[in-house]
């Protein structure tokens, strides 16, 4: 059921990954509804950098009616979402019995130390190959 309408804010849906049969996703945006298609269907504008999205209602969730007030301090909120980060240095790796994966403590460059945090190794994996090997590197393998 749809509880949004034009010039409402919603939060968009991001899948990040597909493990155990079950999707994982992320709550991203804000994005201000503009306009409504067939089969519920919106189109969303991404507050940020104004780009607009189709996007089926099931991956949109309600965040605020439009008579938000869209702040400077909001925007930068949103826009400092998925933010890269540069390790520094990988600290310690431990086996995480509950999701059955490696993990690796992380120290982020620029972060204090208390914001260290445990990643998967997988993830780390995937992070690395996406982001640091150039895609000549990629098609050679």
């Amino acid at each position: 059921m749809v509880n949004f309408t034009i010039g409402d804010y919603v939060l968009r849906s991001r899948v990040d990954e597909k493990g155990q049969n079950k999707l994982l996703i992320t709550w991203v945006g804000l994005y201000a509804v503009t306009a409504t298609q067939q089969f519920n269907v919106f189109w969303a504008r991404y507050l940020v950098t104004g780009e607009e999205l189709d996007v089926d209602a099931s991956r949109l969730k309600f965040f605020a009616d439009k008579d938000l007030k869209v702040t400077e301090e909001l925007l930068e909120h949103v826009a400092a979402q998925g933010i890269i980060l540069r390790v520094r240095e990988l600290l310690q790796h431990r086996w995480n019995n509950q999701s059955w994966a490696y993990e690796i403590l992380v120290g982020w460059h620029g972060l204090e130390v208390f914001e260290d945090s445990w990643e998967p190794l997988v993830r780390l994996y995937k992070d690395f190959y996406l982001r640091v090997l150039p895609a000549s590197v990629l098609l050679s393998v």
